[in-house]
């Protein structure tokens, strides 16, 4: 059977629901009150379609570290396959902020 191992980031402002994502991803339960990711976090998903199965790195990191940090924001980037970015509707701020997550993961 082929692997393949794919990197996969998840981007957005604090309190978006990056983790929740995740954890939905990952078949958990969805958590009300959950812990605010400080520094990061990568988790893993595996899954085989056909003759192929899939080791993907699901990486989160925490936006008040990750933003001020260059060398970690180029780390976090590098090798991705894909990017998803999550912002909150009821939050107009995280909304405006959609350019800035998009330019950054082309940059990186």
């Amino acid at each position: 059977m082929e692997k393949r191992k794919l990197k996969v980031v998840i981007v957005g402002d604090s309190g978006t629901g990056k983790t929740s994502f995740i954890n939905l991803l990952r078949n958990k339960p969805f958590q009300v009150d959950i812990e605010r990711t400080e520094e990061y976090q990568i988790s893993l998903l595996e899954f085989t379609i056909g003759t192929i199965h899939y080791v993907v790195q699901l990486w989160d990191c925490g936006s008040s570290h990750f933003e001020n940090n260059d060398l970690i924001r180029s780390a976090f980037f590098r090798n991705a396959s894909a990017a998803f970015l999550t912002f909150d509707l009821s939050d107009h701020s995280s909304i405006e902020k959609i350019p800035r997550w998009i330019q950054e993961s082309y940059e990186n």
